[in-house]
């Protein structure tokens, strides 16, 4: 089977190019892994490897970069895909994507043990992240690039500028920055359960054996995050996605996809509907 892609310059032309299929990474556990002894063991990874399994005679580039250049480059209608993003949020709504790869358990506040005690009793359980935000003087931590679905506008209300928020840089940024979290540096973060789950597996490398605790978040109560790939908001994006979803029933069901979302997010974690299959 061949694909056909198109860029922008081509299309202007009236002329086809046969293209790959081209995905960003970024170094950013349990999704990508880089080093170590799960090196390209990351659910993601393993999704990428996927796409290529079930559409063999699709060429495929992989390119690792920082997320922000990902992102630039998808949005300056560059011909990129994003294995592993959240599926049409009110942030990333003219990206194309594939129809749901798999689904996440909702956001949650990370935190030390001691604190989630106190959130709970000062903003109930699940705790109010609104109230939280709006009421508490916490510090917040977050990776670079990393963005929180529909909870995001309440990030950018009440956190994005303030003394009480704090990027963190680097390939291993959330495993640092839940270090951060357990020696007093700073409160809490979002995210999701199983990063607490990956950064213990991996705690000799990264800081102490303290106690770490997911909070659920009320505005995320009995909801589901869809993940998919996205692709460039232009006709390659547009080609990319309707190809990937000729194998979409084959990339869910894939074995390997499947036991590495189990590795990762765990036996009990969301699964698509039959009715989704």
């Amino acid at each position: 089977m061949s694909f056909l892609l198109f860029s922008g310059t081509v299309l202007a032309q009236e002329e086809e190019l046969s293209a790959p299929l081209i995905f960003g990474i970024n170094a950013s556990p349990p999704f990508h892994i880089t080093q170590g002894d799960e090196a390209n063991n990351g659910f993601c990874d393993v999704l990428v490897r996927t796409i290529q399994a079930e559409l063999p005679d699709t060429h495929q580039i992989i390119r690792e970069m920082p997320h922000g250049r990902i992102r630039t480059i998808m949005k300056r209608e560059g011909s990129m895909c994003f294995p592993c993003m959240i599926n049409r949020t009110s942030y990333n709504p003219n990206y194309y994507f594939t129809r749901a790869t798999h689904l996440y358990a909702p956001h949650g506040i990370i935190t030390r043990s001691s604190l989630a005690d106190e959130l709970k009793e000062k903003y109930g359980n699940p705790v109010s992240l609104e109230k939280l935000l709006a009421q508490s003087e916490l510090r917040f931590a977050q990776p670079v690039g990393r963005r929180y679905g529909d909870i995001q506008p309440l990030i950018n209300e009440y956190l994005i500028g303030t003394k009480y928020h704090k990027k963190v840089n680097g390939e291993l940024a959330l495993y640092n920055l839940l270090a951060m979290i357990l020696i007093d540096r700073v409160d809490y973060t979002i995210d999701y359960e199983m990063m607490i789950q990956s950064y213990q597996r991996n705690e000799q490398n990264f800081g102490s054996g303290e106690s770490l605790a997911f909070v659920p978040i009320r505005e995320y109560e009995g909801k589901t995050i869809r993940g998919a790939v996205g692709c460039s908001n232009n006709q390659w994006g547009k080609n990319a996605t309707r190809l990937i979803d000729q194998a979409i029933k084959k990339i869910r069901n894939n074995n390997d996809f499947q036991q590495s979302l189990d590795y990762w997010l765990g036996n009990d974690r969301p699964k698509l509907s039959e009715s989704e299959q």
